[in-house]
């Protein structure tokens, strides 16, 4: 496989080593999405999700659809959703979700995807645009934690040594919690 992507890293951060790596090394097809409707509402709903975002906030989504590998960490790869800036007018990756129920555990699933096109891209701050249903719409900014970043970007090093190995690695790796995150910015 070319590399670890986004949602590769919160795999990695869960401990699912095992799984990920037959995936990555053929052994094991990925999970069939075609049929999951949430990923599938996910995916029809990005591109109005970042008209949305742009009409509430009037910050602009960028590099949308742009695959981008890191040139420091050449096994991190990412199919980018964009790139805005945070209210305060820090750069910042932008990811779009679609959800049924929206509170802190949603922002910390995300969080090693978000932490991981941010290392990518060099970028210090991510925002999360996210509909709840078909009824709100939140918008979520975080400054990446640094000791967070350190051990994602860690973790992905040592497991990409697996893959490159043709080893397989251990039983199961300690799931590593995401920092909490900040307050919600604003409900739209």
């Amino acid at each position: 496989n070319a590399g670890i992507g986004g949602s590769d890293a919160g795999r990695i951060m869960a401990g699912e080593w095992r799984a990920l790596w037959a995936e990555k090394t053929g052994r094991a097809k990925p999970e069939d999405l075609s049929n999951n409707l949430a990923v599938q509402m996910g995916s029809a709903t990005e591109n109005f999700n970042a008209y949305w975002y742009t009409k509430q906030t009037g910050r602009l989504v960028a590099s949308r659809g742009e695959r981008v590998q890191s040139v420091r960490h050449p096994h991190m790869i990412a199919n980018l959703d964009g790139v805005t800036e945070t209210s305060k007018g820090f750069p910042a990756y932008w990811d779009a979700k679609h959800v049924g129920r929206f509170d802190e555990a949603t922002v910390l699933r995300y969080t090693p995807q978000m932490v991981h096109c941010c290392t990518i891209l060099a970028l210090d701050w991510w925002v999360l645009s996210v509909f709840i249903g078909n009824a709100k719409h939140e918008i979520v900014e975080q400054e990446v934690d640094p000791l967070y970043q350190a051990t994602l970007i860690a973790r992905e090093r040592e497991f990409w040594g697996y893959v490159e190995r043709d080893e397989e690695p251990p039983e199961a790796e300690v799931p590593v919690l995401a920092p909490k995150p900040q307050p919600r910015l604003r409900e739209i």
